[in-house]
């Protein structure tokens, strides 16, 4: 079967056997899939992926992790020689009910696949703006964008230019921020995906997670964030043979 020239990196925090399915199947389609975590163990083995923490590639979520690094901070500094010709990063809580929605996204050519592209000058009360003003990166003249991205591809172009910033600046900025801003300042194509309508922030609270009946409601064409306990993942998935 051919494969997508595209990788897939999970980000997580700790080892699940849930993740673990998902890289089987999408092992068939794609070319490269891994699960960047957290946690440090001694001998991990593939699918599993962890770094050390290195300080260009901080700052990445914002201070909401230690010192501002965590599995995305890593994930771009793993990458930061990519093979293919894009990158998936998908975090642990979102759901998709079939790869078919992935393997359907893959075929745009866009530079960034992302949920939206909203700049400071329409959002200038969105909250986190904060997060990169304080420290006092100069280069784009507060002609900002964000977007939740939870799930996004980036191409192989976009995340050179990723890496290229933290080499000079010997740090990064949220990631909710640093796609679109490098996409939009380097004339790089970037598209808004209708499937990615239902990623939306509803912070660490399990009870706010999407559930199967918000799925069946609302189509099962659309990607879902959050959906914080894997098991309900796996429940969920189940009971769509049955519905």
């Amino acid at each position: 079967m051919y494969k997508q020239n595209s990788t897939i990196c999970l980000l997580a925090t700790d080892k699940h056997s849930y993740l673990e399915e998902q890289v089987k199947e999408l092992k068939i389609y794609f070319k490269n899939v891994f699960i960047m975590i957290d946690k440090k163990y001694n001998n991990l083995q593939l699918p599993y992926l962890q770094m050390e923490n290195n300080s260009n590639y901080k700052n990445t979520h914002g201070g909401y992790t230690k010192q501002g690094y965590g599995a995305w901070s890593k994930a771009l500094d793993y990458f930061n020689n990519l093979e293919t010709e894009n990158i998936w990063f998908i975090e642990y809580d979102v759901f998709y009910s079939s790869v078919d929605i992935l393997l359907k996204l893959n075929k745009y050519k866009e530079h960034l696949l992302v949920k939206s592209h909203i700049p400071y000058s329409d959002d200038k009360d969105w909250t986190n703006w904060n997060l990169f003003s304080s420290q006092n990166i100069n280069d784009f003249d507060k002609n900002w964008f964000h977007s939740l991205t939870c799930i996004c591809r980036i191409s192989k172009e976009l995340l050179k230019l990723v890496t290229e910033f933290a080499k000079s600046h010997n740090t990064l900025f949220f990631h909710e921020i640093l796609f679109n801003t490098i996409a939009e300042h380097n004339n790089l194509s970037i598209r808004c995906c209708d499937e990615f309508k239902y990623v939306e922030y509803k912070g660490n609270d399990k009870i706010k997670s999407f559930n199967i009946n918000d799925i069946q409601k609302c189509g099962f064409n659309y990607v879902y964030h959050p959906i914080k306990d894997l098991n309900v993942h796996k429940d969920i998935k189940k009971n769509l043979f049955y519905i």
